[in-house]
C-alpha cells in the first residue's frame, strides 16, 4: 500500500526520568521493546507488533489490545506520544503514529522522598558491614557511609546535568545507533571515571569515616 506519514513531531534530545513509577515503566520488560523499537522513528501499532518479538525473550507477542494498553501506560508516563497519522493513498484508512518523547531517556530517581531516604540508609548499613569485612577494619559508622554516598549521588547528578545541558546536540549524534543497554553502560562508566578524576573532593570524608583505608 502507498501511504504518507503526516507528522512534524520532534522528540526532545534527552528526558530525565525521576518519578519512581515512570522509572519502573521505563525498565519494565513488557514496555521496553516498544521504547527500543521507537528509537528508529515514528511507528504504527502494526509495525510495533511486527518488531516486538525481536526485542524480547518472551515467546508470545502481545495482542493489539495489550499493545494499546502498553502504549497508553507509556504515554501516561511521558515516554511516548502520538506523533501524527499514516494516511493511505486513495483510501479512507489512517493509522496513528507513535513516537518516543526523547531520543535518550536517563533514569535519575529523586532522592528527596522518604522511601528513598530509608532505602539509602539500609544500603549504608550493608555497605558499612562490607567495608569492615573487606578491609578488616572497625565497622564504619552508618551515618558516615550515608554522608559519603549522598555526596556521590549529588556529584553524579551534577555531572550528568552538566554533560547533557552543555553538549546535548553532540551527544544525540554520538548516541545514534547505540543500543539502550550500551548507552546506560557508557554513561555509568563515564560517571565512574569522572568521579575518580574528582576524588580529591571526597578525600576528607573518606579519611574521616574510613580511617584506615
Amino acid at each position: 500500500m502507498v501511504y504518507q506519514d503526516l507528522t512534524d513531531y520532534k522528540p526532545k534530545p534527552v528526558i530525565f526520568v525521576e518519578e519512581e513509577k515512570d522509572i519502573d515503566i521505563l525498565f519494565n520488560p513488557l514496555y521496553r521493546p516498544i521504547i527500543t523499537i521507537l528509537r528508529q522513528g515514528p511507528k504504527t501499532l502494526k509495525e510495533i507488533k511486527e518488531e516486538y518479538k525481536k526485542h524480547t525473550d518472551k515467546k508470545e507477542i502481545p495482542s493489539d489490545k495489550s499493545l494499546y494498553r502498553h502504549l497508553s501506560q507509556l504515554k501516561d508516563a511521558g515516554l511516548i506520544a502520538e506523533a501524527g497519522r499514516r494516511v493511505y493513498t486513495e483510501q479512507t484508512l489512517t493509522e496513528k503514529l507513535f513516537s518516543r518523547t526523547a531520543i535518550f531517556f536517563y533514569a535519575r530517581p529523586s532522592s528527596d522522598n522518604e522511601k528513598n531516604k530509608e532505602q539509602y540508609k539500609n544500603q549504608a548499613e550493608i555497605l558499612s558491614k562490607i567495608f569492615k569485612l573487606s578491609f578488616d577494619i572497625p565497622q564504619p559508622s552508618v551515618d558516615g557511609i550515608l554522608k559519603i554516598t549522598n555526596r556521590i549521588r549529588l556529584s553524579n547528578r551534577r555531572s550528568h546535568d552538566e554533560l547533557f545541558e552543555n553538549h546535548v546536540d553532540e551527544l544525540v549524534k554520538i548516541f545514534e545507533g547505540v543500543s539502550s543497554d550500551d548507552l546506560r553502560s557508557v554513561v555509568d562508566q563515564y560517571w565512574i571515571i569522572r568521579l575518580l578524576l574528582e576524588k580529591s573532593e571526597f578525600d576528607d570524608d573518606l579519611k574521616k569515616y574510613l580511617k584506615t583505608i
